[in-house]
C-alpha cells in the first residue's frame, strides 16, 4: 500500500508556492508566525538556514505525519543583514 504524506509549505511567499506548483505539487500552505530574530555572529546565509529550519520544525509539531518545506529570505546589502524584503521581487530580465 503506498503512503502519500502531506506537502506542507511553512510560508506566505506566493513566490514559494508558485515555484512549488510549477513542478506538479500542490502543499498546503501554514504560514508559520514565529519570532524573526537574527543572530549577528551567523552569515546571513546562515540566519536564512536557521529560520528555515526553525520555521519547518514549528509546523511539523501540528503536521507529524506531512512533510514540511521551511524557507526563509533575508535581504544583505554590502554585508549587512537588512532582513525581510519589503517589495515584491522584480521579474526575470530585470
Amino acid at each position: 500500500m503506498e503512503s502519500h504524506r502531506k506537502l506542507i509549505l511553512a510560508s506566505r511567499s506566493p513566490r514559494r508556492l508558485q515555484l512549488l506548483k510549477q513542478i506538479g505539487m500542490s502543499p498546503t500552505v501554514v504560514p508559520c508566525d514565529i519570532p524573526e530574530v537574527f543572530d549577528p555572529s551567523r552569515t546571513p546565509e546562515e540566519n536564512a538556514s536557521a529560520l528555515a529550519l526553525k520555521k519547518a520544525l514549528h509546523i511539523a509539531q501540528s503536521f507529524p505525519e506531512g512533510v514540511i518545506v521551511g524557507a526563509d529570505t533575508i535581504v544583505v546589502l554590502e554585508g549587512e543583514m537588512l532582513g525581510k524584503p519589503t517589495a515584491p521581487a522584480m521579474p526575470s530580465g530585470c
